[in-house]
C-alpha cells in the first residue's frame, strides 16, 4: 500500500493533479483504492500477471526447461526480456542450494554491467548499442572517448563469436552467471536466458555443458514462437 503523500513526493505532482491519475488508474482497475489508507494494485493487473503465465509463449516455452536445468544444476535460471531499451526479468527458477539472487522476476537487469544484459546489447544494432552503453556507463551528453568506443565493439565481438558472456563474481556477490541470447523468429534478439550459481562451483568443464543446455532452451523458445 502506497499513501498519496508518498507517490506525491516521488513523483513531483500536485495533490490535485495525482488524484486525476489515480482516477483514471483505478477506474480501469491497474489500482485498487485502500479506503483512505492509499492505493495498491488493482484487480487489472492480476489479472494480466496470470494472462501472462498461463498464455505468453515466450514464458511458456522455457519455463518447465529452466526449471529442470535449475534442479539439475542446483542453481538459478533467468529469462529476461528486452524491452526497448531495458530488460526486464520475466521468470525465474531457483533449484535446491541455489544462492540467493537480487536479480528476480519483475526486476530490470543492468544492460552494461550484467552478462543477462551484454548478451542482448551485443546483439543489437550497433548505433543503438553504442547509446545505450554510454547510458549506462558514462555522460549521456557525451559521446564514447574513440578507446571506450574501441573497447565496446572488442567486447560485443567476443561475446558474439562465442555466444555467451560470463560473469565470475557478479557484483562481489560470489555468484557466477552464464546468458546467452534469446532470438526471435528473424534472428532478432527478443531477449536473454542466463544460469547462474556458486563461482566456485561454476568450473570451465561445468560451463560448456550449461551453456548448450541455454542454448536448447533459447532455441525451443524461439520455434514456440513460429507456432
Amino acid at each position: 500500500m502506497v499513501s498519496v503523500d508518498q507517490m506525491s513526493s516521488e513523483l513531483g505532482y500536485t495533490r490535485s493533479k495525482l488524484y486525476r491519475y489515480l482516477k483514471v488508474l483505478t477506474d480501469n482497475g491497474l489500482l485498487s483504492s485502500g479506503n483512505g489508507n492509499g492505493f495498491s494494485l488493482g484487480p487489472r493487473i492480476v489479472e494480466l500477471h496470470a494472462r501472462l503465465h498461463t498464455a505468453d509463449p515466450f514464458l511458456l516455452a522455457g519455463r518447465d526447461s529452466m526449471a529442470r536445468l535449475a534442479d539439475k544444476q542446483r542453481g538459478f535460471a533467468l529469462l529476461c526480456r528486452r524491452y526497448r531499451n531495458k530488460v526486464l526479468c520475466v521468470h525465474a527458477e531457483a533449484g535446491p542450494m541455489a544462492v540467493p539472487v537480487a536479480m528476480s522476476a519483475g526486476r530490470y537487469c543492468n544492460l552494461a554491467g550484467h552478462p543477462h544484459g551484454r548478451v542482448v546489447l551485443a546483439r543489437m544494432q550497433p548505433a543503438q548499442a553504442r547509446r545505450i552503453y554510454t547510458l549506462m556507463t558514462g555522460d549521456p551528453s557525451r559521446p564514447l572517448h574513440p578507446d571506450q568506443h574501441a573497447q565496446m565493439r572488442a567486447e560485443f565481438r567476443q561475446i558474439r563469436d562465442r555466444g555467451f558472456d560470463l560473469a565470475h563474481d557478479l557484483d562481489g556477490s560470489g555468484i557466477a552467471v552464464v546468458s546467452v541470447p534469446v532470438l526471435d523468429p528473424e534472428k532478432s534478439v527478443i531477449g536473454s536466458l542466463a544460469f547462474g550459481m556458486d563461482t566456485i562451483r561454476l568450473t570451465e568443464q561445468r560451463v560448456g555443458g550449461i551453456v548448450r543446455r541455454l542454448d536448447e532452451i533459447a532455441q525451443g523458445i524461439t520455434a514456440r514462437m513460429l507456432n
